[in-house]
């Protein structure tokens, strides 16, 4: 069975202690007996024999406490030194005193190179002389980028943005195979609409197969970010045959007006 024990001691480091007293008393009975008649009622008292002992255990312990003491860190000057480089072994300092080699033997402070006469100074920076950031490319496709259907069947695809910055409206340029679909309308896309509304207008021209989809947000709203859709494109199957549709040209720009960059994509439709 299980035992327990509960003492409190006042040890040094590395001093033992024996516990002792877990004593645990065990009764156990054996019977012997003949098989078969033994098991008989009354009379099988006599073919067996029972024999009842009592077992006393005791458990001993040994403990041996032992502090752990936190790790003693050696002094500045032996945890760090200078060793020069792969081509050139020695100890002296090759980089400005920041702190990390104080008290470095041998290290030697890092002096500037004075500028050779008649030099002109340099210029300092300014902040407004700056690089400014440009925006990431944004990737323009079609969803699904394959889609097979029927003749007089209903196709929609998706124009999808993704990782676009702060755009507020912009005009896409689909192209198509006027002879085995026919531009219906387009439908405005969640992601403009996100904070906000959008509006999407379209000029199409069946005989060269393309249409302008204008997209916009109204006056003074926020750019979007992100990515998502842009517009759904609503055509009809007209006639058994694969026509590309693709996006020939963009121009997306931000809520500043300012033009933002991305590339085309293209899908295909085949028509049974």
């Amino acid at each position: 069975g299980t035992r327990t024990a509960e003492t409190s001691l006042s040890l040094k480091d590395g001093e033992s202690v024996v516990l002792a007293g877990l004593i645990q008393p065990e009764d156990r009975t054996t019977v012997q007996k003949v098989r078969g008649l033994g098991d008989i009622p009354v009379l099988g008292e006599v073919f067996k024999t029972t024999t009842r002992d009592v077992v006393t255990t005791d458990v001993i312990l040994t403990i041996t406490p032992h502090i752990v003491r936190a790790l003693e860190l050696p002094p500045v000057d032996d945890q760090a030194f200078w060793s020069g480089t792969e081509e050139a072994y020695g100890l002296k300092q090759l980089f400005p005193d920041t702190g990390a080699g104080k008290g470095i033997s041998g290290a030697a402070p890092m002096r500037p190179t004075p500028a050779p006469p008649g030099a002109p100074s340099p210029a300092p920076s300014s902040p407004g002389s700056q690089v400014p950031r440009q925006p990431p490319l944004g990737v323009l496709s079609l969803l699904p980028p394959d889609r097979t259907a029927s003749v007089g069947e209903e196709i929609r695809l998706d124009v999808l943005v993704t990782n676009i910055e702060d755009l507020a409206e912009g005009t896409l340029t689909i192209s198509y195979d006027p002879k085995v679909l026919e531009f219906r309308q387009a439908f405005e896309g969640e992601f403009l609409m996100r904070e906000g509304t959008a509006s999407v207008t379209t000029a199409a021209n069946p005989a060269t197969g393309t249409v302008a989809v204008r997209l916009t947000r109204p006056e003074g709203s926020k750019g979007v970010t992100g990515t998502g859709v842009l517009a759904t494109l609503a055509f009809v199957a007209k006639e058994p045959g694969a026509s590309p549709v693709a996006i020939q040209t963009s121009q997306l720009l931000s809520a500043a007006k300012a033009p933002l960059s991305a590339t085309g994509g293209q899908g295909n439709v085949r028509v049974q």
